[in-house]
């Protein structure tokens, strides 16, 4: 991991995260459009959809902790990509 650059490092976990956003707005608008209760399911996806956002941006955290994670070589790296 320490070769990849920290850009494409973090832009997998980044997707996830817009990615289940995404899904969460997408499943209230419609629900709201038509005036529809969440269901129980519903209400299931929305939090297991928030506990990977959760995990998603630990993730990054954990990443940008990691030593060299943001020097000076690492970010000339993830520039020239």
């Amino acid at each position: 991991m320490r070769n990849k650059p920290i850009v494409h490092e973090i832009s997998q976990p980044l997707t996830a995260i817009s990615n289940f956003a995404a899904a969460s707005s997408r499943l209230l608008t419609e629900k709201s459009a038509n005036a529809m209760p969440l269901s129980p399911g519903d209400i299931a996806n929305l939090i297991h959809w928030m506990e990977l956002i959760s995990r998603q941006t630990v993730r990054i955290g954990d990443l940008l902790r990691q030593p060299g994670s943001l020097d000076d070589e690492s970010l000339e790296a993830s520039e020239g990509q």
